[in-house]
């Protein structure tokens, strides 16, 4: 957003003849590793108080979630460039702080958090099943189905997730939390039990067919179901 390492370049034969150069990768490397450290010593002091499991859970999941519904939002009212990244990163953040500060008045629980943030996340996952089936050609309407989706999963996982608090207050806090699925996967069925977790996406190394021949690419997957008999 501060066009860190970009330069207005000049022709002097021409007048008013001028344009900016792309930006560096040096900068953006740097900024990036700044701000990870900046965020790194900002966790470590945090940590140092009493911050509960439950307000941990909901400033991770404030975070996302504010996340993908600045960027939505950004794209529906026709935001580009530097206006859209802004929305983007005040949003998440905005979700972050929300996350951590209304969970001890909210009284939500850590498990309460997950079932949430995961009727949301199969929400959003059923909008994109529709925009694969309709092929909708206009970019707000392909994003506009998911993002929909998503809210109305949020919405019914309040509504269907209200005795989780009452259950976690009943356990004490000496309680285990909700197991979450390993591996980053969005349902596990293991021992006769289903246990779902956000989806994580996940590298991985796979031969693909290439126009010279198959070659080993990174891809990007996020595993949805996964059984253990």
């Amino acid at each position: 957003m501060l066009d860190l390492g970009v330069e207005e370049v000049c022709v002097s034969d021409l007048e008013d003849t001028c344009w900016e150069s792309d930006q560096g990768d040096e900068e953006i490397f740097a900024t990036m590793l700044a701000g990870g450290l900046v965020g790194i010593a900002a966790g470590a002091l945090l940590g140092r108080n009493d911050v509960s499991p439950a307000s941990a859970t909901g400033a991770n999941f404030g975070s996302l979630w504010g996340t993908w519904l600045g960027t939505a939002t950004g794209v529906l009212v026709d935001l580009e460039g530097d206006d859209l990244l802004a929305t983007v990163l005040l949003a998440g953040n905005a979700g972050l702080a929300a996350g951590a500060l209304g969970t001890p008045r909210l009284g939500w629980s850590q498990d309460r958090w997950r079932l949430v943030s995961i009727a949301g996340v199969l929400g959003g996952l059923a909008g994109l099943g529709i925009d694969l089936l309709i092929e909708p050609d206009d970019e707000k309407v392909a994003i506009g189905i998911p993002l929909a989706g998503s809210l109305a999963g949020l919405g019914v996982g309040m509504v269907t997730s209200r005795g989780t608090d009452a259950v976690a207050a009943a356990a004490g806090p000496d309680r285990q939390p909700m197991p979450a699925a390993p591996s980053g996967a969005l349902a596990q069925w293991r021992d006769g039990r289903l246990d779902l977790a956000p989806p994580a996406p996940v590298l991985r190394r796979m031969a693909l067919d290439t126009p010279v021949g198959p070659q080993l690419r990174t891809v990007v997957g996020i595993e949805l179901f996964r059984a253990i008999f």
